[in-house]
């Protein structure tokens, strides 16, 4: 999967939350849209009949649902609210993703939690608000490691030749700019060198 389709697929599910397309997902707005997920997953389905016992247990299994979403809401705010202002942006959704995958989480994974999500939404009438306002990025970092070994063949036999630290740098802003810094011991290559991609 291509980290531009990952980008979409968030870029897409903040829209679901960001309700009134401002550019930030307020409490109230992630409570909404918690509710209706919770409600259509499974988790939590209010009884619909209409004797008292049934009202009754209305009423807990809201309380039980309003208690998850208080909950869920938490968990969302102390993992993305970077600026801590109880408030969440699209830049700070992003990084909570981006992190999320940095820590292990594999972006497939991710991606279908996101799908799945969204189809519950859907099935709900939440649709995708309208941006009203899309502010410039400003610097969100993410960055990666990968080792690669290099090896030559000779009549069968490979000899390594040595390896690289392939450091990637992804800066979102406006030029998006991504740098790439290749670092190790390869005959014929500079042991420090940094290529702008």
């Amino acid at each position: 999967m291509s980290q531009s389709a990952f980008e979409r697929a968030i870029d897409d599910f903040f829209q679901y939350f960001d309700r009134d397309g401002d550019g930030e997902i307020t409490i109230t707005e992630a409570k909404q849209v918690l509710r209706v997920a919770l409600m259509g997953s499974g988790e939590t389905s209010p009884s619909t009949s209409s004797s008292s016992a049934s009202q009754e247990q209305q009423q807990q299994d809201k309380k039980e649902l309003e208690k998850k979403v208080d909950q869920q809401v938490k968990i969302l705010l102390s993992k993305a609210d970077f600026d801590h202002n109880k408030k969440i942006s699209l830049e700070e959704f992003r990084k909570y993703y981006f992190e999320t995958v940095h820590s292990g989480v594999e972006p497939e994974v991710m991606l279908l939690d996101i799908q799945n999500a969204i189809k519950i939404l859907e099935e709900h009438n939440i649709q995708k608000s309208p941006r009203k306002c899309v502010s410039p990025l400003s610097a969100m970092t993410v960055e990666g490691l990968c080792i690669v070994r290099i090896a030559k063949r000779s009549g069968g036999a490979g000899a390594i030749l040595g390896q690289l630290k392939l450091k990637l740098r992804g800066t979102s802003t406006k030029e998006q700019k991504t740098s790439a810094s290749v670092c190790g011991n390869l005959k014929g290559m500079p042991a420090d060198k940094t290529y702008q991609i």
